[in-house]
């Protein structure tokens, strides 16, 4: 299933300040491990070395538990999202 992602600022300058990327697959896990695959030197900005997400994602404009075994559909959207905090 072809499924577009919308990159944060960090993974757009690695993708050559593109915004969206069309990848394949039937779960989020399996579209951003594809969009790893797109674009080099983006794992670290995914994932954290345990497996786990740096970052979070809407999909389709809505906010969900930030399951990476969430079914994605036929030109579904993943938003790409980066975690700020500070105080």
């Amino acid at each position: 299933m072809s499924v577009k992602i919308k990159l944060n600022l960090p993974l757009m300058r690695l993708a050559g300040n593109r915004e969206i990327i069309e990848v394949t697959g039937s779960t989020v896990r399996e579209c951003l491990n594809e969009l790893v695959k797109q674009i080099p030197g983006s794992e670290r900005h995914v994932f954290n070395a345990d497996g786990s997400l740096t970052l979070l994602f809407l999909l389709n404009n809505e906010a969900i538990k930030q399951d990476l075994d969430q079914p994605v559909f036929e030109n579904d959207e993943l938003w790409l999202l980066s975690i700020v905090s500070g105080g």
